[in-house]
């Protein structure tokens, strides 16, 4: 049952049924006329009762409509007294029981105005560095849920994309996306800045028959876009240098995920993880050497 909502003097209460019954319920006042109606859907038609003039009328899909009157004087609660009077006469008249009065206050109690919230309700779905940080920073101003499938935050694309704390020299078809990376780098380096290892020997190597991308416009791409390097070739045994024409020593550094993690709400035992408070801690671990090809 829905709690229900108020809309000015009028509250809506939606129920729903087994079989599937969807109730929705609106009562209070609303305008200068009067309305008393009670309204039928299936699948092939609808059925509304007017109880101010008497009438039902069956509108079918095929745009046929029928309306019937029923002439009859209001009476005004006198059968429902009558009933009453039997039912405590004689307890084997047919009556509402308990349970039925019980959901007639639930669904009218449920209709009252709740009183209003003093922070917003959020909930995000996605426990990646995006949906944790978005958490974190949301748990601010609003009390946030995080949904996460797995036992842990921060376990598939947030995981899978070698820890890379991008510069932009994977991107030099895109001047654009190179600023915008730049600009996000700021961002992430304020959240996260514990987590970043920056003694992380990173090479970028083009491919010596690259045809879309060679050297030289690899590297003005990266001039033109200020990022640091300089030219150097990586580690011996790690690159077969006959096969690539430039090799550049980047500044690109990585992330430890363990310390993202912490840094995020929670370590998340389970799927429904609530954002706390901040502070993370961690350990740089250890350096490694790795290179790419652009």
């Amino acid at each position: 049952m829905d709690q229900g909502r108020r809309r000015g003097f009028v509250s809506e209460v939606s129920v729903r049924y087994p079989g599937p019954i969807n109730v929705n319920l609106k009562m209070g006042w609303s305008g200068d006329s009067k309305v008393r109606l009670l309204k039928l859907h299936y699948g092939d038609r609808e059925v509304t009762a007017n109880f101010i003039d008497n009438s039902i009328v069956v509108a079918t899909r095929d745009s046929q409509v029928t309306k019937t009157f029923f002439p009859c004087q209001p009476q005004s609660l006198r059968e429902e007294l009558r009933t009453f009077v039997r039912a405590t006469r004689d307890p084997a008249t047919a009556h509402p029981d308990a349970a039925v009065g019980e959901r007639i206050v639930r669904v009218a109690a449920a209709a009252r105005p709740r009183p209003p919230r003093d922070r917003p309700r959020v909930a995000i779905v996605g426990g990646g560095i995006f949906g944790a940080t978005c958490a974190l920073e949301l748990a601010r101003i609003a009390d946030v849920t995080l949904f996460e499938r797995h036992a842990e935050l921060l376990t598939q694309v947030s995981y899978n994309n070698q820890f890379r704390h991008h510069s932009g020299f994977h991107y030099p078809r895109s001047y654009d996306t190179i600023a915008e990376i730049r600009a996000a780098k700021r961002d992430f380096e304020e959240e996260y800045e514990e987590a970043i290892i920056r003694d992380f020997p990173s090479y970028f190597c083009v491919n010596a028959s690259g045809v879309e991308i060679p050297a030289e416009r690899y590297l003005a791409a990266c001039r033109n876009s200020n990022l640091q390097f300089s030219l150097a070739a990586p580690p011996e045994g790690m690159v077969d240098m006959s096969r690539v024409n430039l090799c550049l020593k980047t500044d690109e550094a990585v992330y430890d995920l363990p310390c993202c993690a912490r840094s995020s709400p929670g370590a998340c035992a389970t799927t429904r993880t609530s954002a706390s408070a901040r502070g993370p801690t961690c350990s740089p671990g250890t350096s490694k050497a790795t290179a790419r090809s652009a």
